[in-house]
């Protein structure tokens, strides 16, 4: 990205977005001024026990905890010297002085320092440091450390101070709070229940054993004493420690709760949810805290509402806690986006924890259940992004990188639901990944982030996360990755590096190295493979094709996540093999029992529609669909069907039990049944789509989508015109009043709405329009003069012009501007620039129909025009190469065919003067008579007859307008009928056999077929052309 002056821009692939995103410091450039304030902060010293001193006393009073001045303060931690007077006043109880410097040695001032420098961790260089101070510090001599020097109560609040602490303790921390739990538990009368509880915590923490103190502590909770707020939340805590569920059943407790402060109550919510078995007395103290918040929200503090937000995320995912939960946030919303400013890392991660699941349980719920308001729902989501996500992430470049990888793992597109975060706004998220950690090398970035102390200032931030921690880091910021073919970023390169060295355990030799074992969450694995890119020869690569290669391993994932993983690696540079076996073993699971919902399989279909990964996919997923399709809604039922059209099953059964000859019946039953109410436009295309492209043609699911298609205004839904028509082509359905009102709408579209003259893309609509209806034999004068209108179009291109110029002679419509049209044509032709260069086989087998139909259909005069030579070399030479290949190619499959060998086996039966039609003429006809040229035999095969007929003037006629007149009659489709046509022009007398009935009769019958056929002059029905035209 490129930081601007208030906004950042960024590119991804062929798309620009200029996104709102704030200018921000990055991770570095804080790192680096935080380092410069301590620097300064620090006082010049002497010695290095002064130096310590003074270090300790800013991190413990100044400096917030997990905060970047205490992170980067491991760096000034001095190497201590043992010929240094001062480091041995540190150990002596007592205050000494050198050179006029006062040293404070007492134990209070070394239990400060110990706490400080256990709590600031260090890297590899400081860490070492660190332990030396440590070890003399403590002074761990039975009877005479630092333990046994310490007043209890001091010591009783350094030893909980201790157990707070995320990093392990050093092992003479260690010593010293074992030695510490000896004195402790000779005064434990003398603390109150909080200070006990909090105490034996602490201990725990430090896996330090304490049963004396554990027995004062039980001993205290069975005397049922009235409890302040504090002693009601260490009772708690005790439960939720020792399962001594007891105690929430008593009056004493109860009572306390009543009185609770909000404050309190708030404290009180994360210890509220059991780690066992959930009961009604852990729910009865959950309400009473939820209560005492409710009542006094104006007064929690940032502490309060992080420790609340963590409670919620406790109970969130039980049954009884989610309505709660979505009560309790709601009410506290106005104070969180109050106190946000003052909250830290990890209090701001907790809180979008909280709100974001909160979230997308709402929106799962909306969808599957439809009850509530979704434009509320909406409302409420962009506020939250408005005053939580976005304040967040403007502050990422100060969390640390345990607390990014949570944020952005939360905010991860979700596999449940649709994701709430839209293109733009992911973007968005990249762009503050961008700010707080820019792309380019380390050195680019920040020239201060250099040496040692930065080494070990990442070495520690590296260091604190967990391995699936580190990998969620990674994959947050590849989902955030805008980088371009060979760009650098250091973060990424840096982590990956630790990532690859911790997975990877090398004993010598690198063949002998193995794969660690690594426990991997279900959205972990799915974020994984989104983020393929990233593990191209890195160890991860080597976990996972592991890892999906044993069907054991994937057996526990749910379906969502399931489906999901399959999805993703579609989508990646996997080998197929790999995607193959993940998806056979999930076919087999739901074979087995496995619950996949319809929609779901739609996703499978959708995501393997360009991958050949299975033969009987599509079928094996219908066994599961037809028992679902009869309670589906219709979005579910849409999905289904455009997951199926994707993958469209490759056999063709028209009896039988199996799935593919049950499926369409069991369609249409779907639709007829969700069609009982209205459906919008855009969805009855997609279904009517659907339907084409899988070939289900039936009556009984055709009917009422052509209703409620003639019932719908087409004012707002011009872009699915195009796609209807496509349907209309495919299923080959001639619905003339439909089409009609798409004409007549488009026209108009054309005149009062669409700019003039036409732009190219609006032109190349119009193009493909009045080509889709060509094939469908509509004509229309109207639209024909909006084509005649754009052959001098200054926006066309030379192809454009073209196709133009095929419609109006497929259509036999040769207005003066054609033979102007011609010859631009013609010009462009001449230059290898052009895009006439570049015409597809299907595109000059269309631009042959000029020559072709000018020469059956046009006057006399275009006819000689044409025939000059130049006109000749490029609409008659040059295109009709492909044009002869195609008649030749259909006369080979004509001859291969069985319908040949039974047609002359009927000829010679019946000695009809009928053979093989001649090579080389431009239509290829089956049969001709042998001795003149009266007569001509053209087959029509299922494909070129119409399914569907309903002509112009049952628009408003009286009975039944949708009645289908082509199970009357059929009725040429496409080509054919141009065919038909040319050959009349020629003297032939046209005899038509339809294979569609030809196929279902037997020998004797055929023979008296073709006899009728030949014999009975009549004019093949077609959809008439005069029946169309219309002004």
């Amino acid at each position: 990205g490129e930081l601007c002056a208030n906004r950042t821009k960024f590119t991804l692939g062929s798309r620009h977005f200029s996104l709102a995103v704030p200018p921000q410091p990055s991770f570095v450039d804080i790192a680096c001024g935080a380092r410069r304030d301590v620097s300064l902060a620090l006082r010049e010293t002497q010695t290095s026990t002064e130096q310590l001193q003074q270090l300790s006393v800013l991190a413990l009073e100044t400096w917030p905890q997990a905060g970047f001045h205490w992170r980067v303060a491991h760096s000034f931690v001095p190497l201590p010297s043992a010929s240094d007077v001062d480091f041995t006043h540190v150990v002596a109880p007592r205050r000494g002085e050198q050179n006029g410097r006062v040293v404070d040695g007492s134990p209070q001032s070394r239990a400060r320092c110990i706490q400080a420098l256990s709590a600031l961790g260090g890297g590899p260089h400081t860490k070492p440091i660190i332990e030396q101070w440590l070890t003399v510090l403590v002074g761990n001599d039975l009877g005479r450390g630092l333990a046994f020097q310490l007043q209890c109560e001091d010591l009783s609040h350094f030893v909980r101070r201790l157990g707070n602490e995320e990093n392990t303790l050093h092992d003479s921390v260690s010593n010293f709070v074992k030695h510490a739990v000896a004195r402790l538990s000779a005064v434990g009368e003398s603390f109150s229940t909080k200070e006990l509880s909090e105490l034996v915590g602490a201990l725990a923490r430090c896996q330090v054993q304490c049963p004396s103190l554990e027995s004062k502590l039980h001993a205290r909770m069975e005397r049922k004493e009235i409890l302040d707020d504090a002693g009601v939340i260490a009772a708690v805590a005790y439960v939720r420690t020792y399962r001594k569920l007891g105690i929430l059943r008593e009056t004493f407790l109860r009572e306390a709760l009543l009185k609770l402060k909000p404050r309190a109550a708030a404290q009180l919510l994360p210890h509220t949810f059991p780690e066992n078995d959930l009961s009604v007395a852990h729910q009865f103290v959950f309400m009473m805290a939820i209560q005492g918040i409710i009542k006094g929200v104006e007064e929690l503090r940032p502490r309060d509402v992080s420790a609340l937000a963590r409670g919620v995320l406790s109970w969130q995912g039980r049954e009884f806690g989610i309505e709660q939960c979505s009560r309790l946030l709601q009410a506290v919303w106005p104070r969180l986006t109050a106190v946000l400013p003052y909250l830290g890392s990890q209090e701001l991660v907790a809180c979008l924890q909280a709100y974001w699941w909160q979230m997308l349980h709402n929106q799962v719920e909306l969808s599957v259940t439809g009850m509530g308001d979704s434009t509320d729902h909406k409302a409420a989501t962009e506020e939250l992004k408005t005053k939580l996500l976005w304040p967040i992430l403007s502050r990422l470049g100060e969390m640390r990188l345990r607390d990014i990888g949570k944020t952005l793992t939360t905010i991860a597109p979700p596999v449940h639901c649709e994701d709430v975060l839209d293109v733009d706004q992911r973007l968005a998220v990249s762009g503050y990944v961008a700010a707080a950690f820019p792309l380019g090398s380390l050195g680019e970035t920040n020239t201060s982030a250099e040496g040692d102390w930065w080494d070990d200032f990442w070495s520690a931030e590296v260091e604190g996360l967990s391995t699936p921690e580190l990998i969620d880091l990674v994959c947050g910021l590849g989902e955030a990755d805008t980088r371009q073919p060979g760009q650098v970023w250091w973060t990424m390169d840096l982590l990956l590096e630790d990532l690859q060295r911790r997975l990877l355990a090398t004993h010598g030799d690198a063949r002998k190295s193995k794969v660690q074992p690594v426990e991997l969450t279900h959205l972990m694995l799915v974020r994984m493979c989104r983020s393929m890119h990233l593990w191209q020869h890195h160890q991860v690569e080597v976990v996972l094709k592991h890892l999906l290669s044993h069907k054991d391993s994937l057996t526990p994932l749910p379906t969502p996540y399931y489906v999901e993983v399959l999805t993703e690696l579609c989508k990646r540079a996997v080998p197929n093999d790999l995607t193959v076996r993940v998806l056979s073993d999930l076919l087999d699971t739901a074979d087995h029992g496995r619950t996949v919902t319809a929609d779901q399989w739609s996703d499978v279909l959708i995501a393997t529609r360009d991958f050949e990964c299975h033969e009987r996919l599509s079928e094996r997923v219908l066994q599961h669909l037809i028992p679902s399709f009869s309670q589906m809604p219709l979005d579910v039922l849409t999905k289904s069907l455009e997951g199926l059209a994707a993958r469209p099953p490759r056999g063709q059964h028209t009896g039988g039990y199996c799935a593919i000859a049950r499926a369409p019946l069991a369609v249409a039953d779907a639709i007829t049944r969700v069609a009982t109410a209205p459906i919008e436009f855009p969805t009855l295309v997609r279904l009517f789509d659907s339907l084409s492209r899988l070939g289900w043609y039936t009556e009984k699911a055709i009917v009422p989508l052509l209703t409620q298609c003639m019932q719908t205004r087409l004012e707002i839904h011009t872009p699915q015109l195009l796609s209807l028509l496509r349907s209309c082509v495919s299923s080959r359905v001639h619905h003339a009043p439909l089409l009609h009102r798409v004409v007549t709408w488009y026209k108009w579209c054309c005149t009062y709405l669409k700019p003039h003259p036409l732009p190219q893309a609006e032109l190349q609509e119009l193009v493909d329009l009045s080509d889709l209806l060509c094939d469908l034999s509509f004509q229309s004068l109207e639209l024909l003069e909006s084509v005649t209108e754009n052959l001098h179009n200054p926006n066309a291109s030379s192809k454009q012009v073209l196709m133009m110029l095929t419609v109006l002679a497929r259509q036999s419509h040769f207005p003066q501007e054609f033979r102007e049209a011609c010859k631009a044509v013609c010009a462009a032709s001449n230059s290898d620039a052009g895009d006439l260069a570049s015409l597809s086989p299907n595109e000059l087998v269309k631009a042959f129909n000029v020559h072709l139909c000018a020469v059956f259909d046009g006057p006399a005069a275009l006819k000689s025009f044409l025939m000059e030579d130049e006109m000749k070399d490029f609409f008659q030479v040059h295109t009709s190469q492909k044009w002869y290949q195609q008649q030749d190619r259909e006369r080979t499959v004509f001859l291969q065919s069985e319908v040949y060998t039974a047609l002359m086996r009927a000829v010679e039966l019946e000695g009809l003067d009928l053979t093989l039609g001649d090579l080389g003429e431009a239509y290829h006809v089956e049969l001709v008579s042998q001795t003149s040229n009266e007569s001509a035999v053209v087959c029509v095969r299922s494909s070129e007859q119409l399914q569907w007929y309903v002509p112009i003037m049952a628009d408003g006629a009286e009975g039944d307008p949708m009645r289908n007149r082509c199970l009357q009659f059929p009725f040429l489709f496409g080509s054919t009928v141009q065919k038909v046509r040319h050959l009349q022009a020629r003297g032939f007398k046209v005899a038509i056999i339809w294979l569609s009935e030809w196929n279902l009769l037997g020998e004797e019958d055929q023979r008296r077929y073709l006899r009728d056929a030949v014999g009975v002059v009549h004019r093949p029905f077609s959809p008439t052309r005069e029946d169309h035209f219309y002004r």
